[in-house]
C-alpha cells in the first residue's frame, strides 16, 4: 500500500511539475500591423498573438488600457490589427472569411505557424487575460 501511495505521489508531483514552465517577465508590447499585413504573416506560416479592434470600439479601449498596465511586466507580444483595408470598416462577412470564430471586438488569436491555435473573444479582465497567457504560455521564457 506504501509503494501505491508512493506511486501516486511521485505521479502527481511529476504533472504538476510537467504542466509549470517560467515566465517572462520582461516588457511585452502591442504593436499596430495592418490587417492585410496580418493576413499575409499568416499566409507566410508566422508565428504570433493577433488582436482585432476596431477603434469605435470600447470593450476594445479598456482592453488597451489593461494591457498597457499587464504588458511591462509580461513579455506577450501582440499586433493589432484595425479592422479597416483602405480606409473602410470591414464588414462581418469578409471577417469571417478570415477568421470563422469572429463575432465582435475585441478579438484576439494565437496564431503558430499560419493557423489559428487559440481564440479569446470579448474584453478581458487582467485576471482573464493571464489565465489565457498561461492557459497557452504566451510569456514562456525562452
Amino acid at each position: 500500500m506504501k509503494v501505491i501511495k508512493g506511486l501516486c505521489c511521485m505521479l502527481m508531483i511529476f504533472l504538476c511539475s510537467a504542466c509549470s514552465y517560467t515566465r517572462d517577465e520582461t516588457p511585452g508590447s502591442l504593436e499596430s500591423v495592418a490587417y492585410q499585413d496580418a493576413l499575409q504573416m499568416i499566409e507566410d506560416g508566422k508565428t504570433f498573438n493577433l488582436l482585432l479592434t476596431n477603434d469605435y470600439c470600447q470593450h476594445c479601449q479598456v482592453l488597451k488600457e489593461m494591457l498597457e498596465e499587464y504588458l511591462p511586466t509580461h513579455h506577450v507580444d501582440i499586433l493589432e490589427a484595425q479592422l479597416m483595408v483602405d480606409g473602410k470598416y470591414l464588414t462581418l462577412e469578409e471577417i469571417q472569411k478570415d477568421f470563422p470564430e469572429f463575432k465582435g471586438t475585441p478579438d484576439l488569436y494565437v496564431i503558430e505557424n499560419g493557423k489559428i491555435k487559440a481564440h479569446q473573444a470579448g474584453s478581458m479582465t487582467a485576471n482573464e487575460f493571464d489565465e489565457f497567457v498561461r492557459d497557452h504560455k504566451l510569456d514562456e521564457q525562452e
